[in-house]
Order: structure tokens, then sequence, then C-alpha cells
């Protein structure tokens, strides 16, 4: 199916790390960690410890950013990522989360079925390619 907007200019983003989601991830690791005090003295250690791992696994999982320095892009309708020496085709896969501070993104190749979530905040790329991202973004709807 030939895109409407196939003669959009093409668009292409490299991720880098973002300060802004090591700092989410810090404040949300406090934050569980305070809850999992609140629940130990609340006479419920079992279910506490029980927390513990699980906090600390969603947490890891969160600052892990596996696709830093993966790119991706859109061309002539096309979406693309470059990623570990090798160009796929991909189409955008559920409904993309434009704001201001982020971009949440879900692509799935065509071929493998293989997904990739990527959440851009301001310093995961260059801000002119994210406002340009966000309004590719905002067409596709």
């Amino acid at each position: 199916m030939l895109n409407k907007y196939w003669n959009s200019p093409a668009l292409a983003l490299t991720i880098r790390p973002s300060v802004y989601l090591r700092v989410i991830a810090v404040v949300l690791g406090v934050a569980a960690g305070f809850s999992n005090y609140l629940i130990l003295i609340g006479e419920n250690a079992l279910f506490a410890i029980a927390l513990v791992p699980l906090s600390a696994v969603s947490i890891l999982a969160m600052i892990r950013e596996p696709l830093v320095g993966c790119s991706f892009g859109w061309r002539e309708g096309q979406w693309y990522v470059f990623s570990q020496g090798s160009l796929k085709a991909v189409e955008l896969v559920g409904r993309p989360i434009c704001l201001s501070i982020c971009a949440r993104v879900t692509l799935q190749s065509r071929s493998t079925g293989e997904r990739y979530n990527f959440s851009l905040f301001p310093d995961s790329s260059d801000p002119k390619d994210l406002r340009r991202l966000r309004s590719r973004l905002l067409l596709e709807r």
C-alpha cells in the first residue's frame, strides 16, 4: 500500500545514551526501595523480600538501553532499522507516543518478526531530528 506521505523528507536518527532515562530509573529505584522498607516495617517481611528481586530486575532492564548506537529512520514511505551491521525493513506497530519530553516507538521486522522498542528523550538524539520524528509520527496516525 502506498503511503500518502511518501514524498516527505527522509529521516534518520542514531540513538545515544540518555541521562533522562537514568535519572528516572534512579528515582524509581529509590521509590521501590522505600516502598519495600514500608512493607517490611508493616510486618510483611516475606512479601518485602519477594519484591526486592522483582524491583531490581525491573530497574536494571530500564537502565540497560540495548539499542544505543542503533539507527532507524524513514525514507520514501518505508521505516528501516540499521542494527548490528544490517539494514532491516520494518513497520510501525501500535500507536506511537509523542510527547515533548519523550517519544516511544515500536517497530517490527517484516521478515523475522523481531521488535525494536525505542524510548527517545531529548538527549537521545539530535533535537532537530527528534522534532522531525514527532512530525513524521503524527502523520502516521
